[in-house]
């Protein structure tokens, strides 16, 4: 559980023309706090699972803080996680269900709270191949980051690819709009590997990455001329059935987030200097997208 009090204080650039009356300092406090219940389980025959239970205000997919509003107000809890894996030999591990994130990443493309909903599929060749670890399934990484097991005995390389599908927006297939019919997808795919020298002192990581948007819309309902998705037709706020415009958010996500291709680069070299642990990380990131893009 966590509390924090938030305040910001800034001076805003006057406007022009000038405007009479014009209050150009600005200040901002809010009074936040966060609950999570988490609940691991094991099963038989290699299965397992997971479901973790948040406070969130619920306009943002990427935190789990709580706004502390009036009087003797209670508040909601959600539903962050819910996911069940199997691993059926040492390596080979597939999660589907909301779960934590299963990449090696930054915060550049992958806030820490965010959980991707769909199937995800990993293979950790150095444990396939080179060794029998039993290390522990990709599921319960609880950082958004799958901790690599031991280092194998005698080779210094752990490689492994992670592969994920996940639901991003659930469209109308009655839709008389070609790109509101096929619901919105988001493919990612990651080569991930650990290189240790020196005995374990050194390690570099490298996950070169893919990610992939389909065609589909997220939500508009209109088109412009060329038969363009009109993103003014999305719906944004509210509550109710108009509240899945902006997917749970404070704003929506824009309709220009389809058919995109994106490359990044995620890595870090770790080692210890006078016994105290130090880390120099990088990620890169580009892409491009389709003409019939907004």
């Amino acid at each position: 559980m966590r509390f924090r009090e938030f305040y910001q204080s800034y001076e805003a650039q006057l406007p022009s023309p000038k405007v009479n009356g014009f209050d150009k300092n600005t200040q901002g406090q809010r009074l936040r706090f966060r609950l999570r219940l988490d609940a691991d389980f094991k099963l038989a025959d290699n299965f397992f699972g997971g479901v973790q239970l948040t406070t969130s205000d619920n306009r943002n997919g990427a935190t789990t803080n709580a706004t502390y509003t009036s009087g003797v107000d209670n508040y909601n809890i959600y539903i962050s996680r819910a996911f069940v894996g199997w691993s059926p030999i040492d390596g080979l591990t597939c999660v589907i269900g909301k779960q934590h994130n299963p990449f090696y990443t930054t915060e550049l493309n992958w806030a820490r709270d965010v959980g991707p909903t769909g199937v995800v599929e990993r293979i950790d060749f150095h444990s396939v191949f080179w060794r029998g670890s039993g290390s522990e399934p990709v599921g319960y990484s609880k950082n958004g980051k799958a901790p690599p097991g031991p280092a194998p005995s005698g080779f210094p390389l752990e490689l492994s690819l992670i592969a994920g599908q996940f639901t991003f927006f659930n469209n109308n297939a009655d839709s008389s709009f070609s790109f509101n019919k096929t619901d919105a997808y988001l493919f990612e795919t990651q080569l991930l590997g650990h290189l240790r020298l020196f005995g374990g002192v050194l390690r570099i990581t490298e996950g070169p990455t893919i990610q992939i948007w389909n065609e589909a819309g997220l939500g508009p309902t209109a088109t412009l001329s060329g038969g363009k998705p009109n993103p003014a037709s999305a719906p944004v706020g509210g509550s109710g059935t108009s509240r899945l415009g902006s997917l749970n958010n404070d704003a929506p996500f824009p309709v220009s987030t389809r058919n995109e291709f994106y490359l990044q680069g995620p890595g870090d070299i770790a080692f210890r200097l006078a016994g105290l642990p130090v880390e120099f990380y990088w990620d890169q990131f580009g892409g491009v997208a389709c003409q019939h893009c907004l």
